[in-house]
C-alpha cells in the first residue's frame, strides 16, 4: 500500500513500482504484480528478473498438488522462496516435504496453515494424516483421514491413504492374534501382507510388523531371516529398542557375542530402565571373553599331550561328524551347532600341527590371538606384563577356570 502511494506521489519513483510488484507477487496477485513491473519498464527500469518471478509462480500455480513430479516439486520450492504466502503453495509444499520423507516438518507447516481461512480445511487434514501415519501414529492418522473425508468425500488421496493405513493395521491385528495361539505360518503371512499393503511406505508401524514376523522366524527356528527383519525394523525406527533386544537376543543363540553385546548396549543407552539389560549387557560382555578361547583338545576329543598322528586321525574323525553334508537333515540349530564347530575344526588343525603355535595355546593364547599377533607381541614382553613369572598369559589361576567352564561349548 505504502509503495503504491509513494508512486501516486511520483510517478517516475522507478523502485516503488518494483517493491509494489513483489508485494503483490508475494500474496499471488500475478496480475497486479504484472501492471506495476510494467509501469516501471516504461520508465525504463529492468524488470526482466522479476518477470521471471512472475512466470515461477504463474507455472506453480498449475501444478496439481497430488502428483508430483521432481521437477514440479523444484519449482514449488522456488515458488514458495518467491511467494511464500500463497496457501495453494503452502499446501503444495506439505506436499512436496512428505515426498522428501520430511514428516516432522509438513506436521509443522500444517498447523499454521489455512484454506479459505479454515485450519479444518479437507487438503491440510490430508496432509497431517499422512504425516502422522508415516512417523507411526496411526490413531492420529486415522482420526485426521476421517476429519478430512468428512470434510471433502470427494477427497480421493485421503480415502486411498486411509484405505492403506486400515489394510496395515488389520493385517498386524491378524498377525498378533495368529502369533498368540501359536499359528506361526498364518502371522507369518500376515506381517508380510502388513509389510507389502504399499512398498513405498517405510515407518514405525512397518518396522513393528517386521520386528513380529521377526518373532515368528524365530518360533519356526529360523534366526538368519529373523535377524535380516530385526535390522531391516532398525533401519525404519533407529530408536527401536525392542528390536534391537530382540537382535541381542539372536545374535547371542547364533553365538555372534560381540554383535549381541552392541546391541544389547544399545538397549541401555535408548532405555536405560529395561528390565535386565544391566545383566544382559554383563553377560554378553562375559560371553565375548570366553568365546575367544575355543578348547581345541575337548573339540577333537584327544588328551594335551596327543601326538601329531593322533590330532590328525582325530581331526578326520570330528570332520566327518561335523560336515556339514551329514549335518543337512538336522533341526536349524543343530545344523549351527555343527557349522560352528566345524569351523572351530580347522583352527584346532592350524595351531595343534604348529609347534610355535600350539605352545602360545597351550599357554591360554586364543586363536585369534594368535592369528592377530596379539600372542607374538605379548610373548615379547613376557616378564615384564605377567608379573608371576609362570609363564601363563593369564597367571596360574583367573582364564584357565574360565576355559574350563567354556569346555563345553567346543
Amino acid at each position: 500500500v505504502d509503495a503504491v502511494k509513494a508512486c501516486k506521489v511520483d510517478p517516475f519513483y522507478v523502485k516503488g513500482y518494483s517493491r509494489a510488484a513483489k508485494a503483490y507477487l508475494c500474496l499471488g496477485d500475478v496480475e497486479q504484480a504484472k501492471a506495476q513491473l510494467m509501469q516501471a519498464r516504461a520508465k525504463g527500469a529492468d524488470v526482466e528478473q522479476d518477470l521471471r518471478s512472475i512466470s515461477i509462480v504463474e507455472k506453480a500455480k498449475t501444478i496439481n498438488g497430488n502428483t508430483l513430479t521432481r521437477e514440479n516439486m523444484r519449482l514449488i520450492e522456488k515458488a514458495m522462496e518467491i511467494a511464500p504466502n500463497v496457501e495453494q503453495f503452502k499446501v503444495a509444499m506439505g506436499r512436496v516435504l512428505l515426498t522428501r520423507g520430511k514428516h516432522q516438518e509438513a506436521l509443522a507447516l500444517c498447523r499454521g496453515l489455512k484454506v479459505d481461512g479454515s485450519k479444518h480445511a479437507s487438503e491440510i487434514l490430508s496432509i497431517r494424516a499422512e504425516a502422522s501415519y508415516l512417523i507411526g501414529d496411526t490413531k492420529a492418522a486415522e482420526r485426521y483421514f476421517a476429519q478430512a473425508l468428512a470434510s471433502d468425500p470427494k477427497n480421493l488421496h485421503a480415502k486411498r491413504f486411509m484405505d492403506t493405513v486400515q489394510a496395515v493395521q488389520n493385517n498386524k491385528q491378524k498377525g498378533n492374534q495368529a502369533f498368540q495361539i501359536g499359528r506361526w505360518e498364518e502371522a507369518y503371512q500376515h506381517y508380510t501382507a502388513a509389510m507389502n499393503v504399499d512398498p513405498n511406505v517405510r515407518n514405525s508401524l512397518v518396522a513393528q510388523c517386521a520386528c513380529n514376523r521377526a518373532a515368528v522366524l524365530i518360533k519356526l527356528e529360523n534366526l538368519e531371516d529373523a535377524l535380516v527383519d530385526c535390522t531391516y525394523a532398525i533401519e525404519l525406527d533407529e530408536s527401536y529398542t525392542k528390536a534391537y533386544l530382540r537382535r541381542a537376543h539372536i545374535h547371542s543363540e547364533l553365538e555372534n557375542f560381540e554383535d549381541a553385546l552392541r546391541d544389547f548396549e544399545k538397549v541401555q543407552e535408548l532405555d536405560p530402565q529395561s528390565p535386565d539389560i544391566r545383566k544382559l549387557v554383563k553377560e554378553a560382555a562375559n560371553n565375548v571373553r570366553k568365546y575367544k578361547y575355543v578348547d581345541f583338545y575337548h573339540l577333537l576329543e584327544v588328551r594335551r599331550t596327543a601326538t601329531d598322528v593322533e590330532i590328525r586321525k582325530a581331526y578326520k574323525k570330528a570332520c566327518l561328524k561335523y560336515h556339514p553334508d551329514k549335518n543337512a537333515h538336522r533341526t536349524p540349530k543343530e545344523k549351527r551347532d555343527a557349522n560352528r564347530k566345524f569351523k572351530h575344526l580347522q583352527d584346532a588343525y592350524n595351531i595343534l600341527l604348529d609347534v610355535q603355535k600350539r605352545a602360545l595355546y597351550d599357554r591360554g593364547f586364543s586363536a585369534e590371538d594368535i592369528d592377530s599377533g596379539v600372542a607374538d607381541a605379548s610373548d615379547d614382553f613376557g616378564d615384564m606384563n605377567m608379573g608371576n613369572g609362570s609363564g601363563d598369559r593369564y597367571g596360574s589361576t583367573g582364564y584357565s577356570s574360565d576355559r574350563r567352564r567354556y569346555t563345553n561349548r567346543g
